[in-house]
């Protein structure tokens, strides 16, 4: 569970063996004011989907072969074919057992390839697969068009559009044919009828609309009135107070150090004295809120809001900040 902690203005001190207190400031454990416990029931965590349209283009075509071949662009999307038997072989059976496994081609269950080479459709594969960061939780279905020119190795022309039908098919857009499946969750589409399978190395440009999964972590930060009460400015000891104590040779120990002795601001520290005024029944000390900080149990800092100007705490009424962090 996150802890909060409200942060009142800080000032540098240079010369300071620590380095002086920096923004954020990791909180001594010692001083407890400086901390408060959130609640579980005060966080909260908010998933959202948002798309974006991609546009990729430019791939060429290599000339087809009766080989199995493979292309790719820009480190954006790769094209392959592959067969039982060819140099792809393994590609083969790595995107048909993937295929098999989602229900699209059960010819795939042969237990050898001379089995699956007996076929007459699907012992020849034509794969179009998007690199990971090309797209986000997946390619929404039925969002992906792909413009293909050339002809396939026996010389079937094979130009035109096709299109992810939203229903798992990959589909020619002339004939509203199906030529293959496709897998958005994957960010992959596969030609499965033979003859064609060149298609895939073939595209020239695709189009399509990535789901982007948003995360927000929401945090209500409270404390009461007689909490939080605590600065980190120097300021607030008497200058003559600071204790001559020498930590290193020539340095003397400035109050950045000498302020994590206590935990509350009711009474000097050990080393240095706190402006009478601060601490005199007729006054209530309040500081400067300028951030807020969220801790993990072991005191470590996890984020740190900053205000847009600073706000002074109020000394009568709780106080509550609503933190959110985008993920």
């Amino acid at each position: 569970m996150p802890n909060i902690y409200i942060e009142p203005p800080q000032q540098f001190l240079n010369g300071s063996l620590t380095g002086g207190p920096r923004v954020p400031v990791a909180v001594h454990p010692m001083i407890n004011n400086a901390y408060v416990s959130v609640l579980p029931q005060d966080q909260f965590i908010n998933n959202w989907e948002t798309t974006n349209l991609r546009t990729v283009s430019g791939m060429h075509n290599p000339t087809p072969g009766a080989a199995d071949h493979m292309v790719g662009y820009n480190e954006s999307i790769s094209a392959f074919t592959a067969s039982v038997t060819g140099s792809s072989s393994a590609f083969f059976f790595v995107v048909g057992g993937l295929l098999n496994q989602r229900g699209f081609l059960s010819t795939l269950t042969a237990t050898s390839t001379a089995q699956l080479e007996s076929q007459t459709d699907a012992r020849d594969l034509g794969v179009i697969t998007l690199r990971k960061k090309m797209y986000d939780t997946c390619i929404m279905p039925g969002s992906l068009t792909a413009t293909v020119t050339g002809t396939t190795f026996g010389g079937t022309e094979v130009r035109g559009d096709y299109f992810d039908s939203g229903s798992g098919a990959f589909v020619r857009k002339s004939d509203n044919t199906s030529v293959g499946v496709s897998l958005p969750d994957d960010g992959m589409f596969v030609v499965t009828a033979s003859n064609l399978r060149e298609i895939a190395t073939s595209v020239t440009s695709v189009k399509y609309r990535t789901k982007v999964l948003n995360t927000t972590l929401n945090v209500f930060c409270k404390c009461a009135p007689n909490e939080m009460a605590y600065t980190f400015n120097p300021t607030i000891f008497m200058q003559n107070a600071i204790s001559g104590q020498t930590i290193a040779a020539g340095e003397i120990r400035q109050s950045f150090n000498n302020i994590l002795v206590h935990s509350t601001i009711t009474a000097n520290t050990d080393q240095a004295k706190i402006l009478s005024t601060l601490v005199s029944s007729a006054t209530d000390f309040s500081p400067y809120i300028t951030s807020v900080g969220l801790y993990d149990n072991d005191y470590n800092l996890l984020a740190v809001a900053k205000l847009t100007k600073p706000m002074k705490k109020p000394t009568d009424l709780p106080l509550t900040f609503k933190v959110s962090i985008d993920v």
